[in-house]
């Protein structure tokens, strides 16, 4: 005979059993299980700048308050909750720390913060992120002389010498000076999904020393018409850098991605929007190697690529329009390919202005599979104008309401279709 009460006994047993190795196991998996910081998210582990007596009203000098909290939370994350923080001096931020805004937050120069001084500064820095934090030059309060240089700026962040830093969603505004400066030796250095909205140079390197693995993507460059948004402007070596789905507009006086000094190598130049500036992509005096520019769209500019005195340029898929200048303009150069691109309507400034345009010593410069385009009757009907020494290859371009003309200087031109 079946003993029931013995069976219910032994059932809620196993049962038993079942739910105590459950909790055991969760216990486990939450005791040992590392959690990745999610730099977009405010962390239970984080400490408040307020912590510190930061007050983020808008008016109350936070700079002492800021820079306690930073030395004391190295290894951490101080997070900023949203407000206006007013600082008058120099902040030094140290090594191994994340700094976490959230919307509303902002670190802005006082009025009269003085002339050619950092709002954040990092000295031979490294594992640094700061993260959705918006940095304000105050340019209504620190504003430049008559003349054309910025006798009063601020550096919002003024890197010296720094490995492995990260800004993202972050907004660079209001200031007469570069927004980022890069000086020294430094590497590992990413922009993703900032903002740069009226200020100076967005990211500018100067000096003497060597920049390698920056990448400036996701981003936008907007205001300030006389300023370039990423320039090479020092006298180091940049290599492997890569700067790619940015927008960079309204630089009606500027151009929008300036290399034009120091020594270049591995340099991607990708699927940007470039608009309304005096020149998308300027290449100048450059011992360069290996700089590649592609699937980009350059519309309304000056001009649209032009490449001087440099060597080993590839630009191949972008698709150029409606320049006032030349589409493409080389000059004094050798092997550089331009291929596969689509140059629409370029020369606006009048029948002197072409959408190719070859000059001076060229030397192994390919066009090759390119489309032009002229629809507007007032441009030039002349859209590819060559007019150098050295050897050009011209094969299997496409022309649509347009035609080459090539002068009587020019030699070694090989053409086929």
């Amino acid at each position: 005979m079946i003993d029931f009460k013995h069976l219910r006994l032994y059932r809620y047993f196993i049962i038993l059993i079942l739910i105590c190795t459950a909790i055991i196991l969760l216990f486990i998996s939450q005791k040992f299980t590392v959690r990745a910081f999610k730099p977009n998210s405010k962390s239970s582990e984080s400490i408040s700048v307020k912590t510190f007596g930061a007050k983020g009203n808008g008016i109350t000098d936070d700079s002492q308050s800021i820079q306690t909290a930073l030395d004391s939370c190295v290894g951490k994350t101080l997070f900023f909750p949203a407000g206006t923080y007013m600082l008058h001096k120099t902040i030094t931020v140290p090594s191994n720390i994340i700094l976490l805004g959230e919307d509303g937050t902002i670190l802005k120069a006082s009025s009269n913060f003085g002339v050619d001084k950092d709002l954040l500064r990092t000295y031979n820095g490294q594992n640094i992120t700061l993260d959705s934090i918006t940095l304000s030059g105050n340019n209504g309060s620190n504003p430049k002389g008559n003349s054309q240089i910025a006798t009063v700026g601020v550096w919002l962040w003024d890197i010296w010498g720094c490995n492995n830093l990260k800004m993202v969603n972050c907004s660079f505004i209001d200031d007469l000076y570069p927004a980022s400066r890069l000086v020294y030796d430094s590497s590992n250095i990413t922009y993703d999904s900032c903002k740069f909205i009226n200020v100076d140079c967005g990211v500018i390197f100067q000096g003497s020393g060597n920049v390698d693995q920056l990448v400036v993507t996701n981003s936008i460059f907007d205001g300030h018409e006389k300023s370039e948004p990423i320039s090479f402007f020092g006298s180091g070596k940049y290599t492997n850098i890569t700067i790619s789905n940015n927008t960079m507009q309204n630089k009606t006086h500027g151009k929008a991605i300036n290399i034009m000094r120091g020594t270049v190598d591995n340099i991607k130049i990708f699927g940007n929007t470039l608009v309304s500036d005096a020149c998308g992509v300027y290449i100048a005096d450059e011992a360069s190697a290996n700089i590649e520019v592609y699937n980009n769209n350059i519309e309304s500019t000056g001009i649209g690529i032009r490449i001087k005195n440099s060597s080993k340029v590839n630009a191949h898929d972008n698709t150029i329009s409606k320049t006032r200048s030349q589409g493409l303009f080389i000059e004094n150069c050798s092997d550089v390919t331009f291929s596969k691109n689509t140059v629409t309507d370029c020369g606006s400034n009048g029948i002197n202005w072409h959408a190719i345009h070859l000059k001076g010593d060229c030397n192994n410069i390919t066009l090759d599979n390119n489309t032009l385009v002229r629809t507007d009757p007032k441009l030039s009907e002349c859209s590819m104008l060559l007019e150098c020494t050295g050897t050009v290859e011209v094969t299997n371009n496409n022309f649509t309401g347009c035609k080459m003309q090539i002068n009587y200087n020019s030699l070694n031109v090989n053409i086929s279709h």
